[in-house]
């Protein structure tokens, strides 16, 4: 049996010992608060959550993907699309539990073309009020204390390789700032046709090579 294999069988079990499937586990959709400033969510950094975290505080999840693969090595995507959340686990290093490497918060109503289903608009609050009518002035006006920065061609298709979801529509719509601390970097993608700013994701600052099987 195969680590992957094996680890599937734990995410069954602790689903069961959690209750997964039992209604109104967690807190309602506007309860949720995301600090972009500190990589928090509800108050727990979202690189220390795992699996069994995030079922103990948002339920089951409406998708769970689970591959491994030479580069990247066990990852999990781990969906919440009544929520607006998407979170992406990966090993920090050989047979360890998985942590959250990134999570994305939708801010308008996305198709997930994995699963066939749209994740929702995030209705919980994100830090200085963050939605979906933020340009990218307003987005460098309100943190202009942390340098936002326009992300290049190059940038935002290696991110369209890594998630297909993040972007609706050709990477060229998108104008994607982000802002970076000594922990982890916070992307914000503004597509430029519909002038909205769908989503929101932070990302652990970790060297790739560390993530590995």
């Amino acid at each position: 049996m195969s680590q992957a294999t094996l680890y599937g069988f734990v995410l069954v079990l602790i689903g069961c010992l959690l209750g997964v499937g039992v209604p109104g586990i967690g807190a309602a959709a506007e309860n949720h608060t995301v600090n972009l400033y500190r990589g928090e969510i509800d108050g727990v950094l979202f690189s220390q959550m795992t699996l069994q975290t995030l079922i103990s505080r948002f339920g089951q999840p409406s998708a769970l993907e689970q591959n491994e693969t030479p580069h990247q090595g066990y990852h999990v995507q781990v969906s919440y699309h009544d929520l607006g959340l998407a979170f992406w686990l990966q090993r920090p290093s050989k047979n360890t539990t998985p942590l959250c490497r990134s999570v994305i918060i939708y801010l308008v109503q996305r198709e997930d073309t994995k699963s066939g289903k749209s994740f929702l608009p995030f209705a919980g609050r994100v830090s200085k009020s963050v939605n979906q009518r933020w340009n990218p002035s307003r987005i460098e006006t309100e943190f202009k204390a942390f340098y936002p920065q326009s992300s290049t061609r190059e940038q935002k298709e290696a991110m369209f390789k890594d998630d297909g979801n993040i972007f609706h529509a050709s990477p060229d719509d998108y104008r994607v700032l982000y802002i970076e601390s000594v922990r982890f970097n916070v992307n914000f993608f503004y597509n430029t046709s519909a002038q909205l700013l769908e989503s929101v994701r932070m990302s652990v600052r970790i060297p790739a090579h560390l993530y590995k099987k």
